[in-house]
């Protein structure tokens, strides 16, 4: 899911990504192949607390997470004051 949102976002021509967050370090070198220049993190709060100049986070998450999980990763970059997409 995560893949799919990251490679359909980047696809506007007026969109940078600046950096990714990611557990899985395979993952995280898929992006930086394919974005090349991208910031790779092992965690999102890491990645905000050092990002400041972000227009907009997405955040992407498993289908098996519960709402509630979904809903409480989200809180990390709205209470920054950036603009949070949930798909």
């Amino acid at each position: 899911m995560a893949w799919a949102d990251l490679t359909s976002i980047c696809r506007g021509p007026t969109i940078k990504l600046v950096a990714v967050a990611d557990c899985d370090l395979n993952r995280t070198a898929e992006a930086e192949k394919k974005f090349p220049g991208v910031k790779v993190y092992q965690d999102w709060r890491e990645l905000l607390d050092k990002e400041k100049h972000l227009d907009t986070v997405n955040v992407s998450r498993p289908t098996t997470c519960t709402p509630d999980r979904h809903e409480r990763d989200a809180i990390g970059p709205a209470r920054l004051r950036r603009e949070t997409a949930l798909p």
